[in-house]
């Protein structure tokens, strides 16, 4: 994966303009490409192998040691040269598609699974920039992929659009897919809410230590989970179940950060505990600074 410098203090696209842009792909583009004109830099190694693969229409922030200034010359029109590299990275990202995904409180401007996707195309877009191998897997949803194959960043965002929350959450099968997909030098990326996840947490991430491979996760969260701020009688329902109740919220309240809290701590110390990277992300956090936290 690149290697980035440069300071995060800058406002990129909001989230709501990102929702309004529509399609992953261009979000992806957009969001990429601000970051890198804010000044957080590219790596040199962007195409530093020894076989040319093939070409890639010019993107502000590209290094132009990279240009075919002879295609250029014939189509006026600018071109990257993508190399393979010596060794070549892989990027496996394995996305929650449970439905506690699907949650969309009032305050922000898409769901769980919207903003984890909006995530997952811009790490896709940065591995076809560096001309890394990608792959998708999801469970739950409605594309479960147990898996791992080999996808274009045009692929990956179909395969996005489509995507819709349901059914339980087990990662195991995808995690496991991921890590045999990235051999040696990679890069895997799980993006969940760890709902339902966190009693086997801790196994599950050792998992990556032992395979010794390098692993980042963002917690994709709906700011109303974080802070219960709700008022007058409310009706609950379990998104992955059938039970429902209905509670006033002053009353519960205490309860309820009690056991977040508790549920934050699990997640934080098993990846603390197994040396995974970990974010913390709702829908209205600032799409670049998402990206700067990941790749300082």
């Amino acid at each position: 994966m690149p290697e980035f410098h440069g300071t995060s203090e800058y406002r990129l696209l909001s989230p709501a303009l990102l929702t309004r842009l529509g399609r992953l792909e261009l979000i992806a583009r957009q969001a990429v490409t601000g970051m890198l004109q804010a000044g957080v830099h590219r790596s040199r190694s962007l195409g530093a192998g020894q076989e040319f693969e093939q070409y890639r229409r010019y993107s502000p922030g590209d290094d132009l040691r990279q240009v075919d200034w002879r295609l250029f010359a014939r189509s006026d029109q600018l071109h990257c040269r993508l190399q393979t590299p010596d060794t070549a990275a892989r990027l496996a990202i394995v996305l929650d598609a449970s439905a506690s995904m699907n949650y969309q409180g009032a305050q922000v401007p898409c769901s769980k699974l919207r903003c984890a996707c909006v995530i997952a195309a811009c790490m896709a877009y940065l591995a076809e920039r560096q001309g890394d191998r990608m792959a998708l897997l999801t469970y739950g949803g409605s594309l479960p992929s147990e898996t791992a194959r080999t996808m274009s960043f045009q692929e990956m965002c179909r395969t996005l659009e489509t995507l819709t929350a349901s059914g339980d959450a087990h990662a195991d099968n995808a995690l496991s897919s991921a890590c045999d997909f990235v051999r040696g030098r990679g890069l895997v990326v799980w993006i969940t809410d760890f709902l339902g996840e966190e009693s086997n947490l801790e196994r599950t991430l050792r998992a990556f230590q032992t395979a010794g491979k390098a692993c980042y996760a963002f917690q994709v969260l709906d700011p109303t989970e974080v802070s219960f701020d709700l008022q007058g009688a409310r009706r609950f329902h379990d998104p992955e179940g059938s039970r429902e109740i209905t509670a006033d919220p002053q009353r519960v309240r205490d309860e309820y950060h009690r056991r977040m809290d508790a549920f934050l701590a699990v997640v934080r110390e098993a990846c603390v505990h197994q040396g995974v990277s970990l974010t913390q992300v709702t829908a209205l956090d600032d799409i670049g600074d998402i990206l700067f936290r990941l790749l300082e």
